[in-house]
């Protein structure tokens, strides 16, 4: 079911193509029985030694070969034309769907997964969606058409024939059963190379650090092998089809000139029908063989399909309003969470519970707590890349869950923990985003994340190139360019998810009174683990296990709660702290 969903993203003019094919493999399957005929023919006018009849046979078996090899040609251009189109779409969709997806989907599936799904998994269905093109139709055609003119020749020879599709028809069921279990699994165990890989390659940093490239070695050691296992499995039970065809055919051939033999003495047949009737024997079998291997080859592209299938199936949980609220113009920057309460699916307990504050314009709010508080979680929330399991979140006086999502985060500028850059130019990385970006928002952006002073030093400065995920810059340089994107798209709200701890002190309190000087309207939310950033912040949270357990200004907090003097203690001294 899953195949036959995937198929219905055929276009009208790719059903234009297959009555194409249908009619040009009938077409094709004509030609071959056409061409037994002549066959026949020739082998009679060798035998009568009819010089005119030998040139006419000849010369129609020549003229029918390439007419049947052109069938082939044009099935094969028009298949494939198909199939690439189908391929094609289906990377489109799955990539729009995951681009969708918001982060409850995106943990459902590995990224390793959704690249093996978005890559291998389509080519398999494509290449098994060629084969069935190309085979589906003409297999059965060919065998039925022969099975008709043998039986129209001699029954004695034709239990040659059904002997010789028996044995394939069985060995080829066996060979099914041991397969098919393997192929349902294949896909998941490259799943798990591409997961492997991916990790080796993406913290080949942290190997090398900890001396862990024999583990690493092994682990991918381990995935190539079973890989490499089970594809040695398979191939060798399915390479035991060419000893199989060869003993099949060279023993149906042998039975039928045996038989024939014994026929011919009691002239009950000629020499020319023996002929004839050896080479429909070999068509019946291969249609026979193509269509087994198609049932061996279709298991395999079913899970794929179901695999693409799921991805495309499973609806986003983040959906934009079938009616948009807009929030009002005059009110610009302004959070409130309500009574807010969120738990990851599946999550026994929620990570954040009845969360309750207000940022007007200009303020800075700041978050506080130890490891695993919520503190992520709970700014995740702004930008709607989570929705709230309770309560409500509203920018602007407008839930988020009324708000289109482009809408909603064209307000917001948001820095997220681990600094993400992009394969381009350095000019790129900061307008990332942007249709278009003027030179001054450019340079003023990454002078207010300090950033212009490295750009600067760069071999071709803002169009300097930046490696995939900022691997060719400083934790902190990148740090400070994903701040300077933020920056230029000139936000009504600032969302740092701890972005200033690659910072050093002075440079983290040069990007703050940056942001104050620039954006002094804009609203700042900023999760922190460093007691100095936040201590100017206008409203603090404390939070632990999910909960505020402390809300203030930095003196409040000091005085009231014992949590956050814990974490002020830890950092500064009582004298740096005014105790």
């Amino acid at each position: 079911m899953s195949l036959l969903r995937l198929y219905k993203r055929f276009r009208w003019y790719d059903w234009v193509f297959f009555a194409f094919i249908c009619g040009l493999t009938v077409l094709q399957v004509f030609c071959s029985m056409k061409n037994v005929d002549y066959m026949q023919g020739l082998t009679e006018a060798i035998v009568t030694l009819d010089q005119d009849a030998i040139w006419w046979n000849g010369g129609m078996m020549v003229a029918v070969a390439a007419g049947q090899f052109g069938c082939q040609v044009v099935i094969a251009i028009l298949a494939s034309s198909m199939t690439a189109s189908l391929a094609t779409r289906l990377r489109e969709e799955v990539y729009e769907r995951v681009s969708a997806y918001g982060l409850s989907e995106i943990d459902r599936f590995s990224t390793a997964s959704l690249i093996t799904r978005t890559s291998n998994d389509i080519e398999n269905v494509q290449m098994s969606t060629l084969l069935v093109f190309r085979m589906l139709f003409s297999a059965p055609v060919t065998a039925i058409w022969a099975i008709c003119k043998i039986q129209a020749t001699s029954m004695e020879l034709t239990w040659v024939a059904i002997v010789a599709v028996l044995i394939i028809v069985l060995a080829l069921s066996a060979m099914m059963f041991f397969v098919l279990p393997k192929f349902k699994i294949s896909q998941k165990i490259i799943d798990r190379l591409n997961q492997v890989t991916r990790e080796g390659i993406s913290g080949v940093r942290v190997v090398r650090a900890y001396n862990a490239e024999q583990y690493q070695n092994d682990k991918f050691e381990k995935a190539n092998d079973d890989l490499m296992n089970l594809n040695l499995y398979t191939s060798r039970i399915m390479q035991l089809m060419n000893p199989l065809m060869t003993i099949v055919l060279d023993g149906a051939s042998l039975g039928i000139y045996a038989v024939g033999a014994h026929l011919m003495k009691s002239l009950a047949i000629d020499y020319a029908t023996i002929v004839a009737f050896s080479s429909l024997c070999i068509q019946i079998i291969f249609a026979f063989m193509m269509l087994l291997m198609l049932f061996v080859m279709m298991p395999r592209a079913m899970v794929c399909a179901r695999r693409v299938d799921e991805v495309l199936r499973l609806k986003p949980s983040i959906v934009d309003p079938e009616e948009e609220v807009l929030p009002d113009p005059a009110i610009q920057g302004e959070i409130v969470f309500d009574h807010v309460s969120f738990a990851y699916e599946g999550g026994a307990h929620p990570v954040i519970a009845d969360v309750n504050f207000a940022a007007k314009q200009g303020q800075t709010i700041a978050f506080i707590g130890e490891t695993g508080s919520g503190k992520t979680s709970l700014v995740n929330l702004v930008a709607r890349l989570y929705d709230v399991t309770e309560g409500a979140v509203l920018v602007d006086g407008v839930n988020v869950k009324d708000m289109k999502q482009a809408t909603l985060r064209k307000k917001i500028g948001f820095v997220p923990q681990k600094g993400n850059l992009f394969a381009g130019t350095v000019r790129e990385n900061i307008g990332f985003g942007l249709d278009e970006m003027d030179e001054d928002t450019m340079r003023k952006a990454a002078e207010t994340a300090c950033a212009s002073e490295f750009i600067e030093k760069m071999p071709e400065g803002y169009e300097s190139h930046i490696a995939a995920g900022g691997t060719n810059v400083s934790g902190g340089q990148r740090q400070r360019l994903c701040i300077a994107r933020a920056c230029a798209i000139d936000p009504e709200i600032f969302v740092f998810d701890d972005s200033f701890s690659a910072l050093d002190f002075k440079t983290d309190k040069a990007v703050r009174e940056n942001l104050a000087k620039a954006y002094p309207n804009a609203t700042k939310l900023i999760v922190a683990q460093r007691v100095g950033t936040i201590m100017d912040a206008d409203l603090i949270l404390v939070l632990s296990e999910g909960k505020v357990v402390g809300q203030g200004t930095h003196r409040e907090l000091l005085a009231t709660c014992e949590t956050y003097r814990d974490i002020a203690l830890s950092q500064l001294s009582k004298e740096e702290l005014g105790l």
